[in-house]
């Protein structure tokens, strides 16, 4: 099965996400014959990383939507399965149509990583714009989305057939099993200060909890939007005390030392506004932390159990620094907690897994 994977901005840091991982370990668990396609972008990898994928440079000659039809129009007959990534991108929709009409019997797996603004396309409308937009997707042989909220409305709205399909973690075959370094630490991982992650409202609700939860510290690991810096300033001259019980990490590029701190953390916590799914949730799941989230798109998707996390109002600082206190209080919160909520990351998140279903969906369809 020849998989090709069309996404131009490919680079390093997408080895490990969906965009990577799906092509890979079809490759190293399935046998697929594997390619990612995509710019000559600035990018330092181990060709270990790969397993065996082959990667394909498109010269950069006018734009990504017409120097990625050109290669499209040249290889279709050489592709079993076209995988391509979002539902927003016009570039997709001449890109799918060029693929089918060279291809009648190849397949395409169109994954739509996303959110709440999926609301604003309307490709189930009478225009005949949308019309056509709608016959492409219906001519889509299998198309997924990583949480099930999304997924109703999509299927509700659009009248097309998607499938839930979640994104996942992978650990190269080194299981997580020991839990014994857990301090009292609240960790948030993501973009500090970005409007999506919400960050000023975990840091209003830690202000509030802090005085009922001796010895906890609440460490932020991220790049820092430039924006948030004011924020910052006046956040430590308003709330002096806080310097002592908040740490500001900063961007962490090296896995093992991202691993130390969700090793660290006995919980985890993203207040965000919206995620189409928000990998960090699960890879902090793998490491046996407990999850307070904001009630977006993905959280039930994420926290299907109450042992596993809380999920609280979007914006709700009480309702934040309530759940903060209660889980940081609980002195029953030990190792056999972690151990079940990394047991349930590795049942419902484990990339192999995953794989595993994804390979069946292609063959059904």
């Amino acid at each position: 099965m020849r998989f090709y994977t069309v996404f131009p901005e490919f680079k390093n840091i997408h080895i490990k996400k969906d965009v990577g991982m799906i092509p890979i370990l079809l490759h190293s668990l399935k046998g697929y014959d594997s390619t990612i396609v995509c710019y000559e972008n600035e990018m330092n990898y181990n060709k270990e990383q790969l397993k065996g994928t082959k990667l394909i440079t498109v010269p950069k000659e006018k734009d990504d939507t017409k120097d990625f039809l050109k290669f499209i129009i040249k290889n279709a007959k050489n592709i079993d399965v076209l995988n391509l990534y979002h539902v927003t991108s016009p570039r997709n929709f001449k890109w799918m149509l060029a693929y089918k009409l060279l291809n009648p019997k190849g397949k395409i797996y169109l994954k739509l990583d996303a959110d709440h603004n999926i609301n604003i396309y309307k490709y189930h409308q009478k225009s005949f714009k949308q019309k056509f937009k709608n016959y492409i997707l219906k001519n889509c042989d299998l198309i997924t989305v990583e949480n099930e909220k999304i997924q109703k409305l999509i299927e509700n709205d659009w009248n097309i057939k998607v499938d839930y399909l979640p994104n996942g973690f992978y650990d190269d075959g080194n299981k997580v099993t020991s839990f014994e370094s857990k301090d009292n630490v609240l960790l948030s991982v993501g973009r500090i200060g970005a409007y999506q992650k919400a960050t000023d409202i975990l840091l209003e609700a830690f202000v509030k909890a802090s005085e009922y939860i001796n010895g906890w510290r609440l460490k932020l690991v991220g790049p820092v939007d430039e924006d948030f810096n004011g924020y910052l300033n006046n956040f430590f001259i308003s709330y002096p005390q806080m310097k002592d019980k908040i740490d500001l990490v900063g961007n962490v590029e090296n896995e093992d030392e991202l691993v130390k701190y969700y090793n660290e953390a006995k919980i985890f916590c993203l207040t965000s506004r919206y995620e189409s799914f928000g990998l960090v949730f699960v890879e902090a799941e793998m490491h046996g932390c407990f999850i307070i989230t904001s009630d977006h798109e993905a959280s039930t998707t994420i926290v299907k159990d109450e042992k596993v996390g809380r999920i609280v109002g979007i914006e709700d600082i009480e309702d934040t620094a309530k759940a903060i206190i209660e889980i940081c209080n609980n002195k029953d919160l030990g190792q056999k907690d972690f151990q079940y909520i990394s047991e349930y990351a590795y049942k419902n998140f484990y990339w192999p897994q995953i794989i595993h279903e994804l390979h069946r969906l292609l063959m059904k369809n």
